[in-house]
């Protein structure tokens, strides 16, 4: 088990420089779009580790299930950097949405709620 948990730890930080430099620079776009589209930092701030962790399981699974989808490596790291970010905003918002849901059914039920 421990194997495991380390072969998949040294798979998921050998990420080359360029593709890492790639991943950053689409994750600073997707936060500042984030930021003018919710206007709060705080919100911007939860979904950047979301963002960061899926951009680099995207390279995990490049690196473990061949995904080449063109030849072109640095196109290749766009477009994994592109989708990882994409499934781990997703990701962030069903958190997200299920924290709040859980809010939701753990709130007393009031007069003032029923109304």
């Amino acid at each position: 088990m421990f194997e495991m948990i380390s072969d998949f730890a040294r798979d998921f930080t050998q990420i080359d420089n360029q593709s890492m430099i790639i991943l950053l620079v689409m994750v600073g776009w997707a936060t500042l779009l984030i930021h003018l589209a919710v206007d709060s930092k705080t919100y911007t701030a939860l979904f950047v580790p979301g963002m960061v962790i899926g951009g680099m399981a995207a390279f995990y699974l490049e690196r473990n299930v061949p995904l080449t989808m063109v030849s072109t490596k640095e196109i290749n790291a766009i477009i994994l950097s592109v989708l990882g970010i994409v499934a781990g905003f997703l990701a962030t918002v069903l958190v997200i949405s299920l924290i709040h849901w859980i809010g939701e059914i753990r709130r007393p039920l009031t007069l003032d709620s029923r109304t």
